[in-house]
């Protein structure tokens, strides 16, 4: 799953990645090796002791990411904009408001995250409208905070 979300984000060198809900920072790893020296990721996770893990696993070989230990749910306006925004964790469709990281992507950015159990969305911020593409059939660990 992982390596499918991080191919439909077509991370490019030099692109800015946000990715909320880490964990231990696979994905994270990887998207920094996507987008190379020139790029960034900031890797938000709200659980103090993933955090630990995270940093232990990441901090030496990968000085392109920032961990960040909060609620990501409402993004990280403060390092916007962002190339790429990417949900390692599910979200309740009835209540998640997807404009709140829409808004801190770069035009033709990406946003793509899953339901807790549904479907992923990879949507593409265009001046013109967004285009939505969905997936069907996955199943995530819930993300929490604000915005779920």
């Amino acid at each position: 799953m992982v390596a499918f979300i991080l191919d439909k984000l077509e991370i490019k060198p030099g692109n800015s990645i946000l990715e909320i809900g880490s964990g231990c920072g696979y994905a994270a790893a990887i998207a920094s090796k996507l987008c190379g020296n020139t790029g960034k990721v900031w890797a938000i996770e709200i659980i103090p002791e993933l955090i630990s893990i995270m940093k232990n696993n990441l901090m030496e070989e990968y000085p392109n990411i920032s961990i960040i230990n909060k609620d990501g749910s409402t993004g990280l306006p403060t390092e916007m904009p962002f190339d790429r925004i990417f949900l390692s964790a599910g979200v309740c469709s009835d209540t998640f408001n997807n404009d709140v990281l829409l808004n801190q992507l770069t035009d033709n950015g990406i946003l793509i995250y899953p339901e807790k159990k549904g479907n992923l969305y990879k949507i593409i911020k265009r001046k013109s409208g967004n285009e939505i593409i969905e997936y069907q059939g996955v199943n995530f660990v819930p993300l929490i905070g604000e915005n779920t």
